[in-house]
């Protein structure tokens, strides 16, 4: 039976609220925990950032069309619980895709267990909900839920594997964006290189390199084809330019299998300042 107009308007506002009382009911449960954890440590951690991008390639998808972004974020870690709360923005450094700017509102928890022991395991679930604020509520806004796990022992030589899996859907049952939901499974290694300072008054420096490979399972809509669809290398350092102020430089390359996803072979670099409070 077809709703009448105005029922369908009611549903869609009604469905809002229940989201937005969703986000709330999450943060007072945060709160609430951290209240608890707060005998552990005197104060949150929060942390301010903001990153520019050459490209911004988001799962390996080219957002920009071959343009930068700016990304700028506050993440809150709730009393070294685990739980803790992030919200990122991002936006275009170039005109014409104002529709593609982004906020992105992620509760999260981070958990290691066995950590002694050959098998330890780091686990992480990232709860997301992606708003596009220059378009209407129902056309484009997703949520994901994303579950990472790393093994920093299992391997020898520092070697460290990991496996995430993300599931992303509309934010709503009648979104015009219903037919976009799906999966990814991200299989990396990750190594850090320890060498010779590049600061004064700092006693070595890391060199993080990593190397992963997706299985896009029909992340991005219909017609994206559920096959491995890139691989991606990374290689950064961090400098603590003072004990809360550090900066980190990132250079990618993207190696593209599947024209569904990007038809081009992808290199590009962030540049991240943050202070820790």
């Amino acid at each position: 039976m077809e709703w009448p107009k105005a029922a369908r308007s009611f549903r869609k506002d009604v469905l809002a609220l229940g989201m937005k009382r969703f986000l709330f009911c999450g943060i007072l449960i945060l709160l609430s925990m951290a209240k608890l954890a707060q005998t552990r440590e005197n104060n949150p951690g929060i942390t301010l950032d903001i990153a520019y991008v050459s490209k911004y390639i988001d799962k390996g998808f080219d957002v920009y069309n071959d343009h930068g972004a700016i990304q700028s974020g506050i993440d809150i870690d709730v009393y070294s619980s685990g739980f803790g709360i992030n919200v990122t923005h991002f936006r275009a450094d170039a005109g014409g895709f104002e529709n593609g700017e982004k906020i992105d509102y992620t509760i999260y928890y981070h958990k290691g267990f066995f950590e002694n022991e050959a098998y330890a395991t780091s686990c992480k679930l990232n709860w997301i909900y992606h708003h596009f604020p220059d378009h209407p509520r129902n056309a484009a806004n997703t949520q994901e839920i994303e579950a990472g796990f790393s093994w920093p022992n299992i391997l020898l030589a520092d070697l460290v594997p990991s496996y995430n899996v993300c599931c992303e859907w509309p934010a709503g049952s009648s979104y015009d964006n219903r037919d976009e939901g799906g999966w990814a499974h991200v299989l990396a290694l990750e190594y850090d290189l320890v060498m010779s300072s590049l600061l004064p008054n700092t006693a070595a420096q890391l060199l993080h390199l990593s190397v992963a490979t997706v299985y896009n399972d029909g992340l991005g809509g219909p017609d994206v084809d559920q096959d491995w669809s890139h691989m991606v290398f990374g290689i950064s350092t961090e400098f603590e330019l003072t004990d809360n102020l550090a900066f980190k430089p990132t250079i990618y390359y993207q190696s593209s299998w599947d024209d569904s996803v990007n038809s081009e072979d992808e290199c590009w670099m962030s540049l991240s300042l943050s202070y820790a409070f």
